[in-house]
């Protein structure tokens, strides 16, 4: 998972960007979402409602989101870095849009934006899953 924090300066209008990896002495706190990360996946199984046409047609994969989690800690800018088809791609971005409620991230005492890429994976069926996973190892 990439994440990427954007702090507004107040002095001027740039916007910092840390990434994850950076080796440096500013002190990062990470949004937290209500619950943790199985909390999200919980709230992405339990409201997911797959696309017939891609059930039909049995289409599935990986869907890549980006998305914001602002000063306020809601989700916005959520758009698609890598989708499978329009449906399943508009279901991952609306899926998306259910997480609001995060603790803002932080940078050095003052919130900050934090863009996030999360993986969601669409299976039709139980044998489209294990071929995929077997075939994505």
């Amino acid at each position: 998972m990439i994440i990427i924090f954007l702090c507004r300066q107040s002095a001027s209008s740039q916007v910092l960007q840390v990434k994850e990896n950076t080796k440096d002495s500013l002190t990062k706190i990470y949004p937290k979402y209500k619950g943790g990360t199985s909390a999200i996946y919980k709230i992405i199984k339990d409201n997911l409602v797959y696309p017939q046409s891609a059930i039909d047609n049995r289409i599935g994969g990986e869907v890549i989101i980006q998305f914001e989690v602002d000063t306020s800690g809601n989700v916005d800018n959520i758009i698609t870095l890598k989708g499978i088809n329009e449906d399943i791609d508009k279901e991952a971005i609306r899926l998306i849009g259910l997480l609001n409620g995060w603790s803002p991230g932080k940078i050095n005492g003052e919130k900050c934006s934090v863009v996030f890429n999360l993986p969601i994976y669409f299976y039709p069926d139980r044998k489209f899953k294990r071929k995929y996973l077997k075939e994505h190892k």
